[in-house]
This record gives structure tokens, sequence and C-alpha cells, in this order.
């Protein structure tokens, strides 16, 4: 018990003592993974709707606390592609991404993630992950793989679009904006692709991920790849541009004060509902709330058009000489004397509500991180974000733990290590837990760190200790290195991690092997497509649907005639067919499956169809799985039915668990210890001389060796 106790409460001391060449494996295995999580981790941070860097904040704490108290030696947390997606998807609805308000939401999902899979693993009900079945993960996993590479496409081309209800939509309005392409955007993900792809090819040891990082960040330094500039409204060459993009100013702001007014709206309609409020207050609301979301898509419809026609425009900044003053005009026009042109041509990106025009004429880079530690604290909890985000938090914490959970298990086949899946429970939910406190988002274990932490030698979870202080001296020192890093390079690294977990051959595996699993895989991938960005309906659609399928599978239990087989061994029973000889008076049934709720009114069924007014019945119940209290009362039914008519119901074969739930159901009692049988031989050997002498003397089939021979 104490040692159990020890093992919950401090797993890592298993790491110890150390030996010179351990401590030297997990070293290098550390560095080599932190090499690869320091870009990844910026990556996903703006895949999950965040800055870069909190993607940094996330994985220096998580990754040694996960690694201290999980079970795993070799499994690396940190952020992860499908989590950081179901992240963004949940939040979206609920702030502007990249807001403040955004970010604190993000700091309570992790917060509320690992809440949920501390208490999971504490209550070691590991095992209600089986409710999320793997064919539902596959279809889901395939699907988020998918809209996370479509999802990368505006960093890649250097377009952006507005985002709406329906990510499909959103692919397709970004699709008809490619006359929008910036190729040297493009060159740059092409560029990191194919360092990427060719170290992983010719030199799979080698840390693809960062050569592609640092050659890419020097080459955009070198050339001068970001070119940006802010000038006010008044600045644009000509009054018609002007008032056009004032016009577009005003739209913005109102489409800022509509949002203000839903979520006004949004708390009064919890108000009433909480009040008891009469429906028709209630319907009001409802009313107002709709209008105004209607009037919010019109203006955003427009105000994105209004963008498409100022992007057009193309600019030169020219700077006077003396006073540094700059100004915007056509190419095409002269600049007044004293000013110079700059080298670059510009496109306006955007324009602020304070009337700022924000003007590209480069690539997009990370721009500035910020150095030092993160500001360690609890979030502020409130009773509305709870709420809002519970559901979220739960689909996001047992997804999580199943893709943690799996490469774990697959890596400890190798090593022969035990995984204990509660214990890892906790590990990932401390894990999130101290992501949150170190202004994270939610984390989960990577199968590519993972599989790279157990290829590079590590030998215990020491390694994940110095992968989080690699990231940590990162965020210290070295995060001015990275001011130059294009995006199209994250969204590349994004892109080229995401390929591994597209595999429809395992959704065709699945559909041959069982075709009811089969329709819940491809459920669940078209329902999270269809739903996207809303990814959390896809999982749950899935996942219901796949435990309505067991429940129709299940209440299907096989029951079907026996009788014995003679060319085979003694008492061999086999399914009964026209061809074969039966016995007159006693009929033998074996039930396959379980004997539940669900399915007791089918087996209730086939007796009937089955019953050609045999007044002995004897039940093979060596199948039957499992029994409830359905079923213990459809055997006490049977045995009064059979009883009334002169007849007996005789059981063999029952199961230790099954036999427990009968007895506590008084079925035993009912039917009498004496009609209850281990074997089927036995039962055989002991029901024939109960039968009618008589009868069994004018049968000519004589199909048990225990028949009377005369």
């Amino acid at each position: 018990m104490l040692a159990s106790l020890r093992s919950m409460l401090c797993p890592c001391a298993k790491w110890f003592p150390f030996t010179k060449d351990s401590l030297k494996a997990d070293i290098i295995a550390g560095i080599t993974v932190a090499l690869i999580l320091v870009p990844q981790s910026m990556a996903y941070a703006q895949l999950a709707g965040l800055p870069a860097h909190y993607g940094l904040y996330a994985s220096f704490l998580p990754v040694m606390v996960a690694a201290m108290w999980g079970s795993s030696s070799h499994l690396s947390t940190g952020p992860v592609a499908v989590v950081s997606l179901l992240a963004s998807s949940s939040l979206s609805s609920l702030a502007v991404a990249g807001s403040e308000a955004y970010i604190g939401y993000a700091i309570i999902l992790a917060f509320l993630v690992g809440i949920t899979q501390i208490i999971l693993g504490a209550l070691r009900m590991g095992v209600i992950i089986n409710f999320l079945s793997h064919p539902v993960i596959v279809g889901f996993t395939n699907a988020a793989a998918i809209i996370i590479g479509l999802s990368q496409f505006g960093k890649l081309f250097r377009i952006s679009v507005p985002q709406t209800e329906h990510f499909l939509v959103d692919i397709w309005n970004l699709l008809g904006q490619l006359s929008f392409l910036h190729l040297p955007t493009l060159a740059f993900g092409i560029l990191a692709f194919a360092i990427m792809w060719g170290m992983k090819k010719y030199f799979p040891r080698m840390p693809g991920v960062l050569i592609a990082v640092v050659i890419t960040t020097l080459l955009s330094w070198q050339i001068g790849f970001e070119q940006k500039a802010t000038l006010p409204i008044s600045s644009l060459p000509s009054p018609q541009l002007q008032s056009f993009a004032s016009e577009y100013v005003k739209k913005n702001i109102e489409i800022q004060n509509i949002n203000a007014n839903i979520i006004i709206i949004n708390d009064a309609i919890k108000d009433l509902e909480k009040n008891n409020a009469d429906d028709l207050s209630i319907l009001k609301k409802q009313f107002e709330k709709d209008s105004l979301i209607l009037q919010k898509e019109v203006l955003v419809e427009s105000t994105y058009k209004d963008l498409q026609v100022l992007k057009k425009e193309i600019f030169t900044v020219a700077t006077h000489e003396n006073t540094h003053e700059k100004i915007m005009t056509w190419s095409s026009l002269a600049i007044p004397e004293g000013f110079r042109y700059e080298d670059h041509r510009f496109t306006i990106k955007d324009i602020s509500n304070t009337g700022e025009v924000k003007l590209i004429g480069g690539g997009n880079v990370i721009g500035n991180i910020p150095a030092g530690f993160p500001n360690f604290s609890l979030p502020i909890f409130s009773f509305d974000a709870l709420q809002t985000l519970l559901t979220t938090a739960i689909i996001i914490a047992m997804v999580a733990f199943m893709e943690a959970i799996s490469i774990a298990k697959s890596i400890a086949s190798k090593t022969k290590d035990y995984i204990n899946a509660n214990q890892e429970l906790i590990g990932q939910g401390l894990g999130n837990i101290a992501s949150g406190f170190s202004q994270g988002f939610p984390v989960s274990g990577s199968f590519s760190r993972s599989a790279v932490n157990f290829s590079a030698g590590a030998k215990t979870g020491f390694s994940s200790i110095i992968v989080g202080l690699v990231v940590l001296i990162t965020i210290l020192f070295l995060t001015p290195l990275l001011y130059h890093l294009p995006e199209s390079v994250l969204a590349a690294i994004i892109m080229m991690a995401v390929v591994g977990l597209i595999n429809f051959s395992e959704i065709f595996h699945i559909w041959k092997t069982n075709i009811h699993d089969g329709i819940a895989s491809l459920t669940t991938f078209f329902a999270t497509l269809i739903f996207a960005p809303h990814l959390d309906n896809g999982i749950i659609i899935g996942a219901i649907l796949a435990i309505i399928l067991y429940l129709v599978r299940s209440s299907e239990t096989r029951v079907f005639e026996c009788v014995p087989d003679h060319s085979q061994e003694k008492n061999k029973f086999v399914k009964k067919t026209q061809n074969h000889n039966y016995c007159p008076q006693l009929q033998i049934l074996r039930i396959e499956g379980s004997v539940f709720f669900g399915a007791v009114a089918h087996i209730e069924t086939m007796f009937k169809n089955l019953d050609s007014g045999y007044l002995y019945r004897l039940i093979i119940a060596h199948n039957i799985t499992l029994i409830d209290a359905a079923g213990s009362d459809l055997i006490i039914e049977e045995s009064r039915r059979l009883r009334k008519k002169g007849g007996k119901l005789f059981i063999c074969g029952i199961k230790p668990e099954v036999l427990s739930t009968l007895q506590n159901g008084n079925a035993i009692e009912e039917l009498g210890e004496e009609n209850i049988f281990a074997s089927k031989s036995e039962a055989i050997k002991k029901i024939v001389p109960q039968l009618s002498l008589a009868i069994c003397k004018s049968c000519h089939h004589k199909i048990f060796h225990e028949c009377p021979k005369e």
C-alpha cells in the first residue's frame, strides 16, 4: 500500500540512481527534443490562435511536470497539433484570437483540462477513455489533420480572409483570393518543406526542423524579408481613397460595438433564464440577438470586400531626407522635392480602428517575442467561463490523453516498460495545470517528439527535464534571434507534422474489419470536416454513434438451438439444422453475448420463436459475457413458465461473475441449485434420466450417449 502511494506521489523516484551512461543519454536526448520543440511550440501556439511566445510558455514547465508524475520514461509532453486546433475551435467563438480575453480563456481551459484528467486518474477511471473508441479517434484525427493543413494556407500564401462559422467556406474564400498570393512568402514555405523533407530522408538523426528555422531566419534577415510601415489615413494619395478607408474603419467600429451588444444580450438572456422569466421575454431577447448577428454578418462581408479593394492598390512610401516625414503615393506618380523612394512596393494589410493604415511590402515574420519568465499566476475563474468551457475541457482531456497513452504504450511495447494509465492521467493533468500556471494552453504527449526522445537514446524521464531547461534558456536569452523567422515557415512546420496523422488506409481497414466501426469512423471524419471549426461537435457525434452502434450489436445477442455432433468428441454441440436429429423432450439453446436490458426483448423473441412445445430446456451459458437485473428476471420468468407446464429450465457453464449476478437476483433460488451444472457433459448426464422414459423408448434418434438403449 505504501509502495503504491509512494509510486503515485513521486513516480520520478524510479529514475534514481543515475548512472554516468544513462545521464549522458538523457542529456543528449533532451537537447535533441528541445531543438525540435522550440519552433514547433511557436507554430502550435499560432494554430491555437495565440501569439507565438505562448507556445514557449507551454513547453518548459509542463514538459517537466508531466514527466515527473507520469509513468512513461519516454513520453514528451507539450503543445501538439490536434489539441491546439481543438482549443482554437472552442475559443474562437468566445473572443478575438490573440486578444487578452482569448488568452485568458486559453489559460482557464488548460487548468480545466488538467483538473479533469487528475480527477479521472485519482478515481482510477482511466478505463473511461475507452468510450472514445479507436475508430472514432482515427476518423477524428484524419479530419483534424486535413483541417490543420488547410488552415495554414493563409500563412503560406500571405492571404487573410475573415473567419466564418464554416471552415470549408473560409477555405473556398481563401482560394478565391489567390491573386493576392505573395510569392516570396510561398517560396520560404517551400524552402522549409524541402529542408525538412531532405533532412528526414537523408539525415534522419539531424534536427531538420531546427535547421530549416535557422536557414530561413538568416535568409529572411539578410534580404530584409519583412517590410512594413504605418501611416495615417490622411497619407493616402487621394481624397476618394481616404473617404473609402474612413468608411471601412467606421464599419469595423460598428462590428466591434455589435459584438459588445451581443455579449450584453447573452448575459441578459442568462439572467432571464435563471429568474424563470416568461418565454416571450426570452424570445424577444433572442430575436434581438439574432438580428444583431445577421447585421454583423452583413457588415463583415462588406468590410471584407472593402479591404480587397484597398489591397489592390500598390503604393510607394517616400521619406523626406531632412525631416524623415513619410508619405504614401502611387508608384506612377512623381514625389515632392526632398523625398526619396523606398525600395519596396507596399499594399494595405489592414486599417486599425484608430485610423492607422498598416502597409506591408514583404512577408510576415514572428517579430518581437517577449523575453523573460512568464507571469506565474492563477487565472481568474468565473462561473460563466467554467460553464462555457467545461464540455470542451472534458473532450480535450479525453482526446489528449488518448493520444498520449497510445504513444506511451507504443514505445513501452519496445522497451517492455509498464505504463499505468491512471498515473499517466495524473501526470498529464498536472502538466496541463502547470501550463495554465505558466500562461500556457492545453498540452499533450507528442508522437513525433516522443519517438525522437526514444530513438535519441533517452533512458528515463530526466530527458524531459533537460528539454524544459533548454526551452527556458531560449525564453530568457534567445528570443531576439527568432525575430525574422517567417510565419510561412511555421506554417510549413505544422503541415509537415500533420502529414503523418493522415492515414486513410486505417479507416479502410476498420471498415473491412467491422462495418459498424467503419460507419462510426467515417461519420466522425465527415462530421468533423462539416462542423469545423467546431471540432467538438464532430467527435461528440462520432462517440455517441459508436455507443449506439455498440448497443445495437449488443442487443442482438445470438440465441440458437444446438444438437450433439457425434462425428466429433463426446457431447460436442453444433448449431441445429434440418439435417440433424434432435431430442423430442429436451431443447438445448446456446446464448452468446450479453444478457442485459438492451438485449432482453430480442432474447425473449428468440425464446418464443424457438419454442416448439418442449417441457425441458437447457441453456448453455459458456459464452454469456454479462448479465444484469433484467437478464436475471428473464431467466426467472422462463423457469416459471416451464415449471407451470410441468417442465424445467437447466443452465450449464455459467461464468463466476454471471453466477454472482444470478444469485443476487434470486434466479438461482428460483431455478434450484440442482438444475445448475458446471459443464454440458454433467448436465446431460443428470437431465436425461429425468425425461419421460416412455418417450425415450419410442425415440429412434438416441442422440445422447446417455439415452436408454431400449
